[in-house]
């Protein structure tokens, strides 16, 4: 009796690289989930920082507001250009006065003085309030920390 030694299979090594393409599979799937989750993430953290600006901007709107009804809300009150002034290196600033009537009695008033008297404030944002109280604000140079807010041919700093 002649024993027969049993022949290899051809499909033992088959296993192995079923199971090292699954790997490779879950592999690529789970990069890809990782992917996806870190540009959601960096898309919802970009999202509430814009939520976060538009809110800023609604706030100092409503301070604005505010602050131009306090400053010219009364019918009295007057508004101009800086450029007015017929000087100055901010012209497109805009002033409050408090509004006057002359009755035409005696002798013609002294405009220069009653626009002094009467100035009320320049309506700028201005990292020290008390200078724009000043009639000569618009005369001086915009600080380096200026932003600027419009204009091509003219800048307009803030």
């Amino acid at each position: 009796m002649t024993s027969r030694l049993p022949r290899p299979s051809a499909k033992k090594g088959f296993a192995l690289v079923v199971s090292m393409m699954l790997l490779v599979l879950l592999l690529v799937l789970s990069v890809g989930l990782l992917s996806l989750s870190s540009i959601s993430l960096r898309t919802s953290s970009h999202e509430i920082l814009l939520q976060q600006a538009r809110a800023n901007a609604r706030l100092a709107l409503q301070l604005a507001i505010g602050e131009l009804q306090a400053s010219a809300g009364p019918d009295q009150r007057v508004t101009a250009p800086a450029s007015i002034r017929d000087k100055g290196t901010q012209p497109h600033l805009t002033g409050v006065w408090d509004g006057w009537k002359w009755k035409g009695e005696g002798s013609t008033p002294d405009w220069k003085k009653e626009k002094k008297d009467r100035f009320r404030g320049w309506l700028v944002s201005s990292p020290d309030p008390r200078r724009t109280g000043e009639e000569t604000y618009p005369d001086h140079e915009p600080d380096d920390q200026s932003i600027r807010l419009t204009g091509d041919d003219e800048e307009v700093k803030a």
